[in-house]
């Protein structure tokens, strides 16, 4: 793309879906891990702290796979680009990153305090299924349609209209504002909403936070009542067979 913070905006929203598809099918458990809740628990900490000791858990996941996406760029950049424009590029990677961890754990809060626990794991396991579907059906799209001929070299999506329908285009244009390019009007905002978004991301994690140990407790504790009640069932049905 000749258009540079479009090239980059498309970047770190491929990062977002990639990432946040990757925390809600493999992080799942670890969410509802209780190993460490006992522990915690004991300790003077409230609502808060528990929720970024989590959030802390799994920016260190986030990180390892937002590094492995981004070190053939951070290559080209040392190559090719400058040092301005790697600096921008990781600083942005970074609020990306963080953007992604608290997008998808404000959706594991919120689902906690609004759905019943017995139907929690049941939410999230179709929406792994739905989402499964999505990147299948994306990633088979490309060969489905007829993209031959078709030039994509003055495609401009951020400074523009168009950009402001997906919050992680805006990070393209923060990119290119702190990379020296000229910015229009819709890319100064543009820029602007990049970085309030990561902040008011950060924000309303914390904010859905209360009573996250509590209902870590109920969910346990709703799975534990349903095994028992399946192997009480199963048991039932054992010895009316055997009678």
């Amino acid at each position: 793309l000749a258009h540079q913070p479009t090239a980059k905006g498309l970047v770190f929203s491929a990062w977002f879906v990639f990432i946040g598809y990757m925390l809600i099918s493999e992080m799942s458990e670890s969410m509802f891990d209780l190993r460490d809740l006992q522990l915690l628990l004991t300790k003077p900490i409230n609502d808060l702290t528990f929720s970024l000791s989590r959030g802390l858990h799994v920016l260190v996941f986030t990180s390892k796979f937002t590094l492995c996406l981004a070190i053939g760029l951070i290559v080209y950049f040392i190559v090719w680009r400058g040092p301005l424009q790697l600096l921008a590029f990781l600083f942005v990677g970074v609020l990306a990153a963080v953007l992604t961890m608290s997008a998808t754990l404000a959706l594991y809060l919120v689902l906690l305090r609004k759905v019943d626990t017995r139907r929690l794991r049941i939410v999230f396991g179709w929406m792994q299924i739905i989402l499964g579907i999505f990147f299948y059906t994306l990633y088979q799209l490309p060969s489905l349609l007829d993209l031959d001929g078709l030039s994509v070299s003055d495609f401009k999506l951020v400074d523009d209209l168009s950009a402001y329908w997906f919050p992680p285009l805006w990070l393209g244009a923060l990119w290119g504002l702190l990379s020296g390019f000229a910015m229009e009007v819709h890319g100064l905002i543009q820029a602007a909403l990049g970085f309030g978004i990561v902040i008011a991301g950060a924000w309303f994690y914390g904010s859905q936070s209360k009573g996250y140990g509590e209902k870590l407790m109920k969910l346990s504790l709703s799975s534990t009542q349903v095994r028992e009640e399946d192997r009480t069932s199963a048991g039932g049905s054992t010895n009316d067979q055997s009678q």
